[in-house]
């Protein structure tokens, strides 16, 4: 096995140690399985750590620091032993310790050259957008693989085995959004130079077309533990049902015999029987609501896009006939968006922990269910919710659209006759939100 010698790469390569034991062991007992799930929570809090100072070292809008992006990360990252080390003893001096390590200064040693300053003096270190990518794909895996322990034979957590994929599926697009960003500014470097260096042009092509490959090789994975998700629930579902189907018989036998209003008015219910029902029947309505979501959870237009990408750049075909956006993202991407947005509208479930450690104050932005909306799910920082309105004496479904880290607000009325129509969109403030939320005809109009 080849270890990586670039201390970023290598960090990577230690703390997803848990995900090939989890392969080598998949044909073993799943209850022996559940013994990963802490060390999967691990790997995740330090894949966290690493992304989050990624984008510290970069955060900055400036061009120096956009093109920073473009090389190694400036500072080492913490180690994973002592992280892990520290970590099962104590959780939050963990993390408090491993954020403090970003600030120790730059290591940098000279090449041989001894003109050019080398983070580490280690050759093929990866930039920053390829260490993100990585990360992003990981973390992917760490969820799908949380996704099967929570639906294995000890477990049976369907409902938040299908979370857990979601979130892997989401982080699977931020990795194409990263990996697409990197090849429009390969393009817009290409036509800049005029193919110049083009022995160094081609081995940054090789670079893109393997981080491609690696995210194609996350939606593999991703995929085949989704079918599987879905056989086991479907296996669940029909054993729920073959206890319960005879039971709703006999019930509806005795309903009929005895007729409505006894059913109804009997002083002495014998509650024996529908208390077992009704455990099981909670079950059902899980599984159902896991399969839902599941099936709801398409990951092939990703594998599409990953192919695409690979494609493209193998066979030099540029995307958007030559025009390259300027903020690396393309108007093709802009309508998958909109695609996944639309794909996630119902999936009901909340953005994760990651999304919401971004949120604006809840104290100045509560939650919308507050002021009456009903939640139907997320898509990375947007929620979706959805309220009845009367107007003209008839009754209208107004769509929310709540982008919870900038605190911007969209709302839309399903018009009857002129379809969907928007009433409102920008960046709010505490008053502006509440006002909105309790009256979204308020301000229509404003975009």
């Amino acid at each position: 096995m080849v270890i990586p010698n670039d201390l970023w790469a290598k960090a990577l390569h230690e703390s997803t140690a848990c995900l090939r034991v989890q392969r080598q062991n998949r044909r073993s007992d799943e209850s022996s399985l559940s013994q990963l799930m802490p060390l999967l929570d691990m790997a995740m809090e330090y894949l966290s750590i690493l992304e989050n100072q990624l984008v510290a070292l970069n955060n900055s809008q400036s061009e120096e620091n956009a093109e920073a992006w473009s090389h190694p990360p400036a500072r080492p990252p913490p180690t994973w032993v002592q992280f892990s080390e520290l970590y099962t003893h104590d959780k939050d001096r963990a993390i408090q310790e491993a954020y403090a390590t970003s600030g120790a200064p730059p290591h940098y040693e000279d090449d041989d050259a001894g003109d050019v300053p080398n983070p580490y003096g280690m050759n093929g270190d990866m930039d920053c957008r390829r260490l993100h990518i990585r990360i992003l794909t990981s973390q992917s895996e760490i969820f799908a693989s949380k996704a099967s322990l929570f639906a294995a034979r000890d477990c049976k957590h369907f409902k938040e085995g299908a979370n857990q994929l979601q979130m892997g599926l989401d982080k699977i697009h931020q990795a194409l959004q990263v990996a697409d960003s990197q090849i429009s500014k390969w393009w817009a470097d290409m036509e800049r130079t005029q193919l110049k260096n083009a022995a160094f042009r081609t081995r940054e092509k090789d670079a893109l077309v393997e981080d491609a490959n690696i995210v194609e090789v996350a939606i593999q994975n991703m995929t085949q533990r989704r079918e599987k998700l879905l056989s086991l629930c479907q296996q669940e579902q029909n054993w729920l049902l073959r206890q319960l189907e005879p039971q709703w018989e006999s019930r509806d036998e005795v309903k009929q015999r005895l007729g409505e209003e006894r059913w109804t008015n009997n002083p002495r219910p014998k509650r024996d029987y529908a208390e077992m029902r009704r455990d099981l029947e909670i079950r059902l309505r899980a599984v159902r609501q896991a399969m839902e979501a599941l099936q709801a959870m398409d990951p092939t237009m990703a594998l599409q896009r990953a192919n695409t990408m690979q494609y493209q750049l193998q066979h030099g075909v540029r995307p958007e006939n030559g025009n390259v956006v300027t903020n690396g993202e393309s108007r093709d991407e802009s309508k998958q968006d909109d695609e996944m947005m639309r794909e996630r509208r119902y999936n009901g479930i909340r953005p994760t922990t990651e999304w919401m450690s971004r949120r604006v104050d809840i104290q100045q932005y509560p939650d919308p269910t507050s002021f009456g909306w009903k939640f139907t799910g997320s898509w990375q920082a947007v929620e979706f919710f959805e309220r009845m309105v009367v107007l003209d004496e008839k009754e209208y479904s107004v769509k929310l659209d709540w982008y919870f880290t900038t605190a911007t607000i969209k709302t839309s009325l399903d018009h009857p006759t002129q379809g969907k129509t928007q009433l409102f969109g920008k960046q709010v403030s505490p008053d502006e939100y509440k006002k909105i939320l309790e009256n979204p005809r308020v301000h229509t109009g404003m975009r």
